[in-house]
């Protein structure tokens, strides 16, 4: 943005100080200060001071923070984003208790939010592509082992060193991609609001919410940290299509590991109608994408490495580690795994009513969950549920919001409808009787003998008008 506007230059501190400002002066309630809002609003503001800390940690703020590897400033800002991490997981499980849903505007008007938006959008798309990508952000390759999307977001290895024009293009379509995951996003949740909450000013008050974050400026260019979260997003806006969102939800799992502990929560909600439409969706996605692997694949054992990964395999035993668990014992982790796992399978089970606000809120809190388990930066990756978990603060009631009234019938496509309409058509229709038809002589076979019936009495004439009283 130099180029544009002379001396543009936005340090990531600054801007968490004007992103919060703008949030609690657009979205803060100071007419119900005590109100679950404003509570929300505050504790996504707090994800701020741990991203500082782990960024400072890393040398990402110099010169205006010297790196000091010694400090623990990184391993205090992770701990700081696990804190938070376990706030929001706890109060997303609770989410499906809050009935009353007062339907708190923003301070600012929907054209204002529409220019808001616009605005962010432009200055974000502008930096990732004209800028350079945050060291600490980006894929790198010890990531590669433990997500198939990281492998394929990764550079080449040292000892086959990629064209230079090929690894132009390569980022040059990465960076579109990253802009175009951003503007996905954001059409998702305005689509979110228009369709589901019925309220268009709610889904883009949630799309300008969610690019105002600070966390959204900082890592706008990295693909592992929102593909995941933009795929369960439009699974979710989809839901009354079971075979769409089981696609979206097995592509999401061919790219990240997390999404198959979503098998249990979203097959119960689809247990009473779409279960089968559901599962055929996401087996058919999962086919593809191992048939994409096998294609690109040189040999049988890249493809078994790919497919491994695919499965999150190298989450359970990571070759190497990056974050909070780089300084801790991995065994710590094998508790967080089980308890994890079992919240999952609960999460069929319970709630027992699985509306829409149980589906988007449950969805939200297993993604926040998997923060404590992935070994590469987890805590960090807060992509994966901040879009869901901004939907949730901002949802209305949605208990009416359930499988067996909202999800479409299986209709066939209207070529196939005009086609049997006008076979229909061509076929002669039967002659009405009570015995069938015989081929050689036409005539109809087993007639019963039709018994006389009197005949219907002539009509009678019309009393003539009742005489005036003289």
């Amino acid at each position: 943005m130099g180029e544009i506007l002379a001396g543009y230059d936005l340090q990531p501190t600054t801007w968490v100080y004007i992103a919060s400002l703008m949030i609690v002066g657009i979205f803060f309630k100071f007419s119900r200060v005590l109100s679950v809002r404003n509570l929300d609003l505050l504790a996504l503001l707090a994800i701020a001071p741990g991203m500082l800390l782990v960024a400072a940690g890393r040398g990402l703020l110099a010169p205006l923070v010297a790196p000091d590897p010694t400090s623990g400033r990184e391993q205090l800002g992770f701990w700081w984003l696990f804190l938070m991490t376990g706030f929001f997981s706890v109060r997303l499980v609770l989410d499906t208790l809050m009935v009353r849903r007062p339907l708190l505007t923003p301070n600012l008007s929907t054209g204002g939010l529409t220019f808001t938006l616009a605005a962010l959008l432009v200055f974000l798309s502008a930096n990732v592509l004209t800028g350079k990508v945050r060291p600490g952000f980006e894929p790198e390759p010890s990531a590669a082992a433990c997500t198939a999307l990281a492998a394929l977001l990764s550079d080449a290895p040292a000892d086959q060193p990629e064209d230079p024009r090929r690894q132009a293009w390569r980022e040059a379509a990465v960076r579109g991609a990253a802009v175009a995951v951003q503007l996905l996003i954001v059409a998702g949740l305005i689509v979110l609001g228009a369709r589901h909450y019925d309220n268009v000013q709610t889904g883009v008050a949630a799309a300008a919410w969610y690019v105002l974050m600070p966390y959204t400026a900082e890592a706008t260019a990295c693909l592992d940290h929102f593909l995941p979260g933009l795929l369960l997003l439009w699974a979710v806006v989809c839901y009354r299509r079971p075979a769409a969102a089981g696609a979206l939800l097995a592509v999401a799992a061919g790219l990240i590991w997390y999404p198959l502990l979503l098998l249990p929560l979203w097959c119960a909600f689809y247990a009473r109608r779409g279960l089968l439409r559901f599962l055929g969706g996401a087996l058919a996605a999962l086919g593809a994408m191992a048939l994409i692997l096998a294609l690109a694949a040189d040999h049988p054992a890249q493809w078994l490495h790919h497919w491994r990964q695919m499965f999150g395999f190298g989450v359970l035993a990571p070759q190497q580690c990056r974050g909070f668990w780089e300084h801790h014992d991995l065994v710590f982790r094998l508790p967080a795994m089980v308890a994890l796992v079992a919240v999952a399978i609960s999460m069929g089970l319970w709630p027992a009513q699985k509306n829409l606000a149980a589906l988007l809120s449950c969805t939200a809190a297993l993604a926040a969950g998997a923060q404590f388990v992935h070994p590469y930066d987890g805590g960090l990756y807060l992509g994966w549920y901040l879009p869901l978990l901004i939907a949730v603060v901002l949802r209305p009631n949605l208990e009416d919001r359930v499988a067996e009234t909202t999800v479409r019938d299986v209709k066939p496509p209207k070529w196939l409808e005009r086609l049997i309409a006008r076979q229909s058509r061509k076929t002669p229709a039967a002659p009405s009787g009570g015995g069938a038809i015989d081929p050689a002589s036409g005539d109809a076979a087993g007639k019963m003998a039709a018994a006389p019936t009197a005949p219907h009495p002539a009509p009678s004439a019309p009393e003539p008008p009742a005489a005036a009283n003289q």
